[in-house]
């Protein structure tokens, strides 16, 4: 993968490049952005680049450099990742000592750290010393989703780049070509996908539909706030599935605004979720618009809660009351 089969990036691809025809490359980089838009992507293309033996300040993909970093066994690529919820220090500690000594095969050394808003507090303020100190041999590539948690000395001292949501005509090009997908199939999935690739892959491997309809039952069967043993089962449901939790609460917020987009506007057109039309259309017609609103207001705010490590059961069951009552 070179810098080119990186989609919908286009300004941050030309900073990069000017910055390695120039020979100008930071010590360190903070890639931010709305999770599942190419930022891990781009890291390793450009810890790819700054050791390509062809020199094209560009990965060209062929040489031993490059084919090593695609099997992931460069000496010289480091990738730190979250072990559970964190982040910890020994992975820090580990990257520290590999950096005082010279690269092993390439020109640099490149460390790249994922998610590095979820650096323990420990592992932080040992990242930060290294910060502090650079050395010309090496460079650190920090990923994030959340610009905010991570620590502001951190963030200050790298060069930042902000990745920014993809379109939804190249995430759909993206997911016709790259992946061979149906056109019907990948305007669905772009349209759901909010900007991210990575989110309309997830809801690739991970079919919602039989949730969705579920859902849609259930928020029938709310009218008049009523709290039917529905509200109680999808709260269940929903935190007992942590790894599609998010996911499907994204469904349910796509869902409820594609009934207030049918309210609003009666253009057909503009829904998300085309195969469960005529059950949208039914309860755009019955369903109050500042109920809808109230709803994807209470369905945003347990997904903010669920993400900054709230109890997944309250926070759940506090939404699916809030929507009763709207």
């Amino acid at each position: 993968m070179a810098f080119s089969d990186v989609c919908g990036q286009d300004v941050q691809i030309r900073i990069l490049k000017r910055a390695l025809e120039r020979g100008r490359v930071p010590h360190a980089y903070l890639f931010y952005g709305m999770k599942g838009v190419g930022k891990k992507t781009t890291a390793h293309v450009l810890a790819k680049a700054l050791n390509c033996r062809e020199g094209r300040h560009d990965s060209c993909d062929t040489c031993p450099s490059c084919v090593k970093a695609d099997h992931g066994n460069h000496t010289d690529i480091l990738i730190i990742e979250p072990e559970g919820l964190f982040i910890k220090v020994e992975p820090v500690r580990d990257m520290q000592r590999q950096m005082k000594f010279r690269p092993v095969e390439g020109k640099k050394r490149i460390s790249i750290i994922v998610d590095a808003e979820r650096l323990n507090d420990v592992a932080a303020n040992t990242l930060l010393k290294t910060l502090e100190e650079p050395t010309g041999s090496n460079i650190l590539i920090l990923t994030t989703s959340h610009l905010s948690r991570v620590m502001p000395t951190i963030a200050s001292r790298c060069q930042k780049i902000r990745f920014s949501p993809v379109r939804h005509e190249a995430v759909e090009a993206f997911l016709a070509g790259t992946r061979a997908m149906a056109r019907e199939r990948a305007a669905l999935l772009a349209s759901s996908s909010g900007g991210s690739i990575g989110k309309a892959l997830e809801l690739d491997a991970n079919p919602e539909g039989a949730f969705r309809q579920e859902f849609v039952e259930a928020y029938a069967s709310m009218e008049g706030g009523a709290v039917t043993p529905a509200v109680f089962t999808i709260a269940h449901e929903l935190a007992e599935d942590k790894q599609h939790l998010l996911p499907r609460l994204d469904v349910m917020r796509s869902w409820l605004r594609d009934v207030l987009v049918y309210r609003e506007t009666q253009e057909a057109g503009r829904l998300i979720h085309r195969d469960v039309e005529e059950a949208t259309k039914t309860l755009s017609a019955r369903i109050p618009s500042a109920r809808l609103l109230k709803s994807i207001q209470a369905v945003q705010e347990a997904a903010a809660a669920i993400a900054g490590n709230a109890n997944r059961q309250l926070a759940l069951e506090s939404m699916m009351f809030k929507i009763t009552r709207a």
